[in-house]
């Protein structure tokens, strides 16, 4: 992950994930250096909210679909999130590099939530947010679009409450990520902004 984490330093970064809040109100997104999209996260159609760019994007084990989606996309790295991915029915002939998110870090991150609570699988967002705080060289870091599933994602209009994931033990560690790292902002949407 060399070639990525240069490309981070010193920069700007903004991760984007799906809430549906992130349409709560305009942001100026593409102002950032580095624009981190997770999953589904297109902003075809909500470029005011989402901004335009997609730098680097960061997609989990069920996210074939998406590729196809992405094709017209320039970006220049892939992270995958879960091992054993197949990276080959994305188009060979594009130009990016294809990371996968360190294993002994998801071991770490798993430890942490189990500590925590009875959380024991992580999200793709929470990867991503990890991930660029073990990178510890940007700029500044900007999440967006992250409210640990109070709202639909944007993508498929759905909740995931269901899952396994623990979503209030995932908030406290971004929380402790804030509190440990003041270049870290956590932009939340409310209603009724402009």
């Amino acid at each position: 992950m060399r070639a990525l984490r240069e490309y981070v330093k010193d920069k700007s970064v903004a991760i984007i994930g799906n809430a549906k809040s992130i349409l709560y109100s305009r942001k100026d997104i593409d102002k950032h250096d580095i624009v981190v999209r997770i999953n589904h996260a297109d902003p075809k159609g909500y470029e005011a909210y989402m901004g335009s760019r997609t730098d680097i994007w960061v997609t989990g084990v069920s996210q074939r679909k998406a590729a196809e989606a992405y094709k017209a996309l320039r970006f220049r790295f892939i992270v995958l999130t879960h091992v054993g991915w197949t990276p080959q029915m994305i188009d060979p002939e594009s130009n990016f590099i294809i990371y996968e998110y360190p294993v002994l870090s998801q071991a770490r991150l798993k430890d942490k939530m189990r500590e925590m609570g009875d959380g024991s699988h992580t999200s793709t967002g929470l990867r991503t947010i990890d991930m660029f705080v073990e990178f510890n060289n940007y700029k500044d870091l900007n999440i967006y679009g992250f409210d640990f599933f109070i709202t639909e994602d944007i993508t498929s209009n759905s909740f995931h409450r269901g899952d396994r994931l623990c979503y209030d033990i995932e908030k406290k560690i971004v929380d402790e990520f804030l509190f440990n790292d003041k270049r870290i902002s956590f932009i939340k949407d409310t209603k009724g902004e402009a």
